[in-house]
């Protein structure tokens, strides 16, 4: 069940937001951050909203 609703998912080129943290983590270690991109302050409003690894990405 769980698998043919991802199947549904990936089909339509859609991620879910739980799945966004890792990727953008891997694709960071990866590929690295243009330096136009990077960020030196970041305030969170609802920390009690987001996991350990959303904050570490």
């Amino acid at each position: 069940m769980l698998s043919k609703y991802c199947q549904r998912i990936f089909d339509r080129g859609a991620y879910e937001l739980v799945d966004l943290a890792p990727l953008f983590y891997m694709k960071t270690n990866l590929e690295g951050i243009d330096e136009k991109y990077k960020m030196r302050i970041i305030l969170i409003d609802e920390a009690q909203d987001y996991s350990y690894f959303q904050f570490a990405a």
